[in-house]
């Protein structure tokens, strides 16, 4: 018997909020890796791991390899996804707070939708975009007050 479509609903809200949970601490462990390990060391170990464990969960669900005619857009999002963006933010670890990082993470969801819009030729409505340009500001005032009120307590002091 299959699983109720609330009862799948919750499980993928519940699947969701534990992937974000997990996001939201990659910049703070990749800031403490690159205080121990180089940057490029860093990404070959997660890009390892990430390559081991898709084809164990690959084979353990019996799936077949996509078509060949998907490989070279398979390559390049492999080379964004698991090589470019680690090693760029690796890179960037190490020269700059975690939190600096964070806004520039937030602001993600805006180019990425950019980026689609760009290959799918799909038209989200006028809605989806004030809501992703509100969203990214929002994370962008937020750091900006942070800064601005840390700098502050820096000169008085405290």
């Amino acid at each position: 018997m299959s699983a109720s479509p609330s009862s799948r609903e919750r499980l993928g809200l519940l699947l969701g909020f534990v992937g974000m949970a997990i996001f939201g601490g990659t910049l703070p462990a990749t800031r403490i890796a690159v205080s121990a390990i180089d940057p490029i060391a860093l990404t070959s170990l997660r890009t390892a791991i990430a390559g081991l464990c898709s084809l164990a969960l690959l084979m353990v669900l019996r799936r077949p390899l996509p078509p060949r005619a998907l490989w070279p857009q398979l390559v390049i999002t492999m080379l964004c996804v698991s090589i470019l963006f680690p090693l760029l933010m690796s890179l960037g670890m190490q020269t700059v707070d975690a939190s600096h990082g964070g806004v520039v993470l937030g602001i993600l969801p805006v180019a990425t939708a950019l980026v689609a819009v760009a290959i799918t030729h799909e038209r989200p409505r006028p809605l989806f975009w004030i809501a992703s340009l509100g969203g990214a500001a929002l994370v962008v005032a937020h750091h900006d007050l942070k800064v601005d009120v840390d700098m502050r307590r820096l000169e008085l002091g405290l």
